[in-house]
């Protein structure tokens, strides 16, 4: 038997909702469990996964499948009796799991509560509550005084890859290789549009384009199938994105936790806002020279980004990109190793 302590992750990831809140979850883990020493066992629970959701959580975690339900009151009742009777700690990550459903296992549990969040909308009443999306007041959380707040990027959920790529400087002069990424709900197809975007200028030899299988539109087949500059990849793992993100030159994304990934890895960023959570990343972010901000995504004129193209690509081949210091591993076990304390 493990003497391990157990930690349970419970999140969801579907074409409506993304991945994002997953691929945080799966950070955290990593974090925990990178050590070979590591005090940590990591089981996640999710609702109806798809098989390739399954099989990466299982290549390094557990998974339990969860009934599908809107019922999350009844699910925290369901958890709480079946899975946190050993004084564990749950993470929740979920938008639909608010202050009730951390009020049910505390009631039914000795478990201790983590809430990774980015909108700090209702009262939390978490041991810790971490927001890795730039820099946020505490001011701006309900919550109880024994609450701690791990706020900012210097807590960024990242991958290991993403970790070792952000000790590495990198130095770019020309840009020839475009990634177009807008994680797995692109609804409003700015993947699509950002492609015919760059195919416009002969100077890219190269555009890396990451979707999941549920963004795969008949329009972008037709661009894939007539541009042999167009390499398509799908639900590639976290080594397969940050070797893809370190070959491109210039990245075009949403301020989701994606764009954290792609501060590690170093490419030059034309980044925009596509749900309303990302406000806060996308003002820290915009600060970086690197970075070049261009507002909501829904919003944007997509000839004036065409017109000025090339001049944005010139004047970032003049930047030095800076490397980002973080220190999220070791602060971040230490949080959990103190709520075991």
């Amino acid at each position: 038997m493990s003497d391990k302590k157990k930690v349970y992750f419970r999140a969801d990831a579907n074409s409506q909702i993304g991945w994002g809140h997953i691929v945080r979850c799966m950070a955290l883990a990593d974090m925990l469990i990178e050590d070979k020493n590591s005090i940590f066992e990591c089981i996640f629970l999710v609702q109806n996964p798809s098989l390739i959701l399954q099989n990466q959580i299982k290549e390094k975690f557990e998974l339990s499948i969860l009934e599908e339900t809107t019922d999350f009151l009844e699910e925290a009742h369901f958890i709480a009796q079946n899975y946190l009777q050993d004084n564990s700690i749950i993470v929740l990550d979920h938008y639909q799991i608010q202050t009730d459903y951390q009020r049910i296992i505390k009631q039914n549990s000795n478990s201790k509560i983590v809430c990774i969040d980015d909108i700090y909308s209702w009262h939390f009443l978490a041991d810790v509550v971490i927001n890795h999306g730039g820099k946020i007041n505490t001011e701006n959380y309900s919550c109880e005084p024994y609450t701690k707040l791990l706020l900012g990027t210097e807590y960024a959920l990242l991958r290991q890859p993403f970790l070792k790529a952000a000790l590495k400087k990198r130095e770019i002069k020309n840009i020839e290789t475009i990634f177009i990424c807008f994680g797995g709900a692109d609804i409003q197809n700015l993947t699509g549009k950002s492609l015919e975007l760059v195919l416009n200028f002969d100077f890219i030899k190269k555009i890396n384009v990451v979707i999941t299988g549920d963004s795969y539109s008949k329009e972008l087949h037709n661009l894939v199938a007539k541009n042999p500059s167009i390499c398509l990849y799908q639900n590639l793992d976290a080594q397969q994105m940050a070797d893809l993100m370190q070959e491109s030159d210039l990245a075009f994304s949403p301020a989701s936790s994606l764009s954290l990934e792609l501060l590690a890895t170093q490419p030059f960023i034309i980044l925009g806002k596509s749900a309303d959570n990302q406000a806060t990343i996308y003002q820290e972010l915009i600060s970086y020279p690197q970075i070049k901000g261009i507002g909501e995504w829904q919003n944007i004129n997509w000839q004036n980004i065409k017109n000025e193209f090339s001049q944005i690509c010139r004047h970032f081949c003049l930047e030095t990109i800076p490397i980002i210091p973080n220190l999220a591993p070791s602060k971040i076990k230490q949080a959990f190793e103190n709520l075991i304390m």
